[in-house]
């Protein structure tokens, strides 16, 4: 866990002295693929780092259609909200067997009460969190599907062969014959 947070926390020159008590907090977890995370309406208790493979953050409409709103990747934050004891907004599974650090949200507190220095960090990462997701809702509204793939390949290039097309066909809002059609595009 040292090892994955100093990585994590590099750029951060404040904190890489207290990365050691700073790990002690987190527990590893072993995901199966298809395995949740969180559901919709638990409560939001916990927060993580994920170590490897690929999460996938989804809603259902009332109809039961599902529609991934995000793919979290290695060293992604992983979190139902960023309110603790909330009820979580998203579901958020395994797409690939994976690896995550966790920690409740009641320990993270008590630690950046007295390790203040740590809140930089974790507020850029709920920063470029909020970034990404309003980068995501323009594109879905600004972009055709021929755009939105662009960005997607660019983004997330290694997904292409980790994860079934019938998931970036949602993220993308399109069929996965739509997808097909784009990805035998010879300009991509």
């Amino acid at each position: 866990m040292e090892d994955f947070l100093y990585n994590l926390l590099k750029d951060d020159i404040k904190v890489k002295d207290k990365i050691s008590t700073f790990s002690t907090l987190f527990r590893l977890k072993r995901l199966k693929k298809d395995n949740f995370v969180v559901r919709i309406d638990d409560l939001n208790d916990r927060v993580g780092f994920l170590k490897e493979g690929v999460l996938r953050s989804f809603v259902s409409d009332y109809e039961g259609n599902e529609a991934n709103v995000r793919f979290i990747q290695a060293y992604d934050i992983i979190s139902g909200g960023f309110s603790f004891n909330t009820p979580s907004p998203v579901n958020i599974q395994a797409i690939t067997n994976a690896e995550a650090y966790f920690v409740s949200w009641k320990e993270l507190q008590q630690f950046l009460s007295s390790n203040r220095e740590f809140l930089h960090f974790l507020n850029k990462y709920l920063a470029k969190g909020s970034q990404k997701t309003t980068e995501l809702l323009s594109n879905f509204i600004r972009l055709n599907a021929e755009g939105r793939y662009k960005i997607f390949i660019k983004e997330y290039p290694e997904l292409l062969e980790l994860i079934p097309h019938y998931h970036i066909a949602n993220f993308l809002g399109i069929s996965p014959v739509q997808l097909s059609r784009i990805r035998k595009n010879d300009d991509f």
